[in-house]
């Protein structure tokens, strides 16, 4: 049985094609449990899903969510990634998300 608060999703996985410089792009790969994301590059779940490293951690405090309808998300990353991060929200701003 899940917690009132817990996050509900049609899809808990999904994939990020993220653009890099001269048309190149990698894959980041997201998997939601509950209110926990973890992000790794799609290659690395692909070798084995046990073993890769999740380069991006998030957590989705829904304290809020049914008065105020917002979810805050607290994220944390490996500093060798600030660059990919950085890329990924300029994506996401793209879109509005």
């Amino acid at each position: 049985m899940s917690d009132e608060n817990e996050l509900q999703y049609d899809s808990p996985l999904f994939a990020f094609p993220v653009k890099r410089d001269a048309g190149a792009y990698f894959v980041l790969f997201s998997e939601w449990k509950g209110n926990h994301c973890a992000m790794t590059y799609l290659a690395d779940y692909q070798k084995d899903p046990n073993t890769a490293l999740h380069y991006l951690y998030l957590v989705a405090y829904t304290e809020f969510l049914k008065d105020k309808n917002i979810v805050l998300l607290r994220g944390e990353f490996q500093p060798y990634l600030t660059k990919t991060v950085r890329v990924l929200f300029l994506e996401f701003k793209k879109f509005n998300l």
